[in-house]
């Protein structure tokens, strides 16, 4: 509910948040840059580090919480499954280079 929150309070009105699974959301950020998506996507994972996040059984956890994000953007051709295939290939890269980063997909992410 914390990160739903976080990210109603962050999004414009017109990007799109779904959360696909367990603790994972996809973004969609329609006619933006994609250093557009990768700030956002930073905002959105300090935000979540400094919240206070309280769980159902009542414990609390403060700073604790943290977001690996991937970031793509998207390609002429593309479908919304080669898209995510590459964000959640940089979501593994920001786990892989030690969790609670953003990390940015492919060539692009070199711009």
């Amino acid at each position: 509910m914390k990160v739903a929150k976080i990210l109603r309070e962050t999004l414009a009105s017109e990007d799109v948040a779904a959360r696909v699974g367990g603790d994972e959301f996809v973004v969609l950020l329609r006619g933006k840059p994609f250093s557009h998506g990768a700030a956002l996507g930073e905002r959105i994972r300090s935000s979540t580090q400094r919240s206070l996040i309280v769980h159902p059984d009542a414990a609390q956890f403060a700073g604790e919480v943290t977001l690996s994000i991937g970031a793509a953007s998207g390609r002429a051709g593309d479908t919304l499954e080669t898209l995510r295939h590459r964000a959640d290939a940089a979501l593994y890269d920001a786990k892989a280079a030690g969790r609670n980063r953003v990390s940015l997909a492919g060539e692009l992410a070199k711009r």
